[in-house]
């Protein structure tokens, strides 16, 4: 499973981050939400459905690659 943030419509809100820190994370610098690894891991994988579910602006896509 991959995890794609799509920059045109993100707010960096933090909502993702702040519900499922254990997958999601906003840098510093102020680009959009990132995963630590290019392909989510097993245990995370629920979390980051939810993650993409809960996005206002529906800029998380999930992915199965």
């Amino acid at each position: 499973m991959l995890v794609n943030v799509l920059d045109k419509a993100y707010i960096r809100c933090g909502l993702c981050q702040s519900i499922f820190p254990g997958v999601f994370r906003l840098p510093d610098t102020g680009e959009c939400a990132r995963t630590d690894e290019a392909e989510v891991p097993t245990a995370f994988q629920v979390d980051a459905r939810a993650g993409a579910d809960i996005c206002p602006t529906g800029t998380i896509v999930v992915r199965h690659g």
